[in-house]
């Protein structure tokens, strides 16, 4: 296992070379590819230029965007440094963006667009620290950065860092090299603030260790494989999808695509065919919703067949997870469900899609038993920043339904006499930021 996660990234990037690793968009367009190598390359330069303006290890680097390829981008290019990403919500209050930034001592900040860099520089005299920001896409309208009234060099564009790490590597080919083989397990990833329930935001530090612990568990109890396509919506920022998206994608899968926003997940579901999502319990319930409305419009007569087949795929399903042969009556009444609804039903929902991994609040028990019995294996699971995401998780071939299952392999639980939960184990956080 390598030692820290820009590692991970750029040996996943010379294995997989020149196939896909992401999709995206840009505008309203049909979705483009890009491959390992050019994402590597890509990376690299932003690595390079970051370290040409001065980032150092250990230091913090903040990113203030909504999800994209971008985004991951300028997370492998901090982490290439053996430097820290600190995500900050794009939606976050001007108070909570001063304060992360200035709690982190971040120096530099990526940004995703316009609107989103003149919430920072609104606030610019009370952000000491910060020395230089870069935005990830273009002014609008053809402008260049000098129209935007930013003075002082303050904000460079992502061509320009990309230009910076050309150069820079040219003079000092193996910064970054030197930089990935200094990092090590117990050096700190990232810091996720999470406002928790009371005060001002919490920066909890995690390790490379944490992540990369956390990897190898979910490799064991969920296989991705290069034949996966995953579809990324869910907010970056947030441990769940940065974690078990965006670093297990990195680690264990093939292609990553990314919607154009949550809005549009419907629309982008069905261009990209994914094999795999991660989802909040609210989405899940939207697209049971507009399944069970279609089903409640049906005829009686198909209507009846529909409830049929799927109390029969439930069936199935339960004999399944229980490791119980199921009778001759059985294995016929699924055949026929399966051939006349149940693939059907999938279809409607996703051509292509098996896993559904569900966290970050308490799923419907019905919504989960629901996805199992057309076929669709959706797990649950729990666990917290502080925990690098999944503390334990439903197994797919052993789910029970309204549970979050067992713990991970190298995660310890148990409950307090007071009925708190206790977590032990190598993805505890290390604690909080200054």
């Amino acid at each position: 296992m390598q030692q820290n996660l820009a590692a991970v990234f750029f040996e996943r990037a010379m294995l997989l070379g020149a196939t896909v690793a992401v999709r995206y968009k840009e505008g309203r367009g049909p979705y483009r590819d890009l491959s390992w190598n050019a994402l590597s390359g890509m990376v690299k330069e932003m690595a390079a230029g970051l370290a040409s303006l001065g980032l150092e290890r250990g230091a913090c680097a903040a990113i203030l965007s909504q999800t994209s390829h971008l985004w991951v981008a300028s997370d492998f290019s901090i982490l290439a440094n053996g430097a820290v990403s600190v995500p900050v919500y794009p939606t976050s209050s001007q108070a909570d963006l001063e304060y992360i930034l200035n709690n982190s001592q971040s120096r530099f900040l990526f940004v995703q667009n316009e609107g989103l860099l003149r919430k920072v520089l609104t606030a610019r005299n009370d952000l000491p620290n910060l020395q230089k920001i870069i935005l990830l896409s273009a002014p609008e309208g053809g402008r260049s950065l000098t129209d935007l009234n930013v003075d002082g060099g303050l904000v460079i564009g992502l061509e320009e860092l990309q230009q910076l790490g050309r150069d820079h590597l040219s003079n000092q080919p193996t910064i970054l090299d030197e930089r990935i083989r200094l990092a090590s397990p117990d050096d700190i990833a990232t810091v996720i603030y999470t406002s928790g329930t009371t005060g001002t935001p919490k920066g909890a530090m995690l390790t490379h260790g944490n992540v990369l612990t956390v990897l190898e568990d979910l490799r064991q109890i969920i296989p991705l494989s290069t034949s996966d396509v995953y579809l990324s919506f869910l907010p970056l920022s947030h441990v769940f999808e940065r974690v078990c998206g965006e670093f297990y994608w990195v680690h264990s899968g093939g292609v990553c695509a990314f919607a154009e926003g949550m809005e549009y997940v419907a629309r982008n579901m069905a261009e990209i065919e994914p094999t795999m999502i991660l989802v909040v319990p609210r989405v899940l319930d939207r697209i049971y919703a507009k399944v069970k409305a279609g089903i409640a419009g049906a005829s009686g007569r198909a209507r009846r067949l529909i409830e049929w087949s799927v109390s029969v795929g439930g069936q199935w399903a339960q004999h399944s997870w229980e490791q119980r042969k199921p009778r001759l009556g059985l294995v016929v009444k699924y055949w026929l469900a399966e051939k006349l609804v149940l693939s059907k039903l999938r279809e409607r929902i996703g051509r292509r899609l098996r896993l559904v991994v569900t966290g970050g609040a308490p799923a419907t028990k019905e919504v989960i038993q629901f996805f199992q019995s057309i076929g669709i294996t959706t797990v649950e699971g729990y666990g917290l920043t502080e925990t690098t995401a999944p503390a334990t998780v439903n197994r797919p071939t052993k789910i029970k339904a309204g549970t979050v299952g067992s713990a991970l392999p190298s995660v310890e639980v148990k409950l307090a006499d007071d009925g708190e939960i206790l977590v032990k184990g190598p993805t505890v956080f290390k604690g909080y930021y200054n």
